[in-house]
C-alpha cells in the first residue's frame, strides 16, 4: 500500500490520495479477514492523513474484529 500511495501522491497530488484512502476505507468491510494485513495497512495509511472523511470512514475500523486493526482506527 506504502508504495502504490506514494505513486499515486506523485503523480496525481494529496488531494486525490486523500480522496481515493476514503473511498477504499468505505467500501472495505471491517468484518472477519483471514489475512487482515493488507486492511490494517490501508487503515495504517489513512491513519497518517489529516481529513475529516478519512476520520469519518475510519470510525467502523473501531469495531472491527481484528484487534491491531482497531488500535491503528483508534489511533488515528
Amino acid at each position: 500500500v506504502y508504495w502504490a500511495l506514494k505513486a499515486l501522491t506523485e503523480i496525481e497530488g494529496p488531494s486525490r490520495v486523500r480522496s481515493y484512502l476514503a473511498e477504499m476505507l468505505r467500501v472495505t468491510d471491517n468484518g472477519y479477514w483471514r489475512d487482515p494485513q493488507k486492511k490494517h495497512n490501508l487503515v495504517q495509511a489513512a491513519a497518517e492523513v489529516e481529513d475529516d472523511a478519512i476520520c469519518e470512514a475510519l470510525i467502523p475500523f473501531i469495531e472491527d474484529h481484528h484487534e491491531d486493526v482497531r488500535y491503528v482506527a483508534l489511533d488515528a
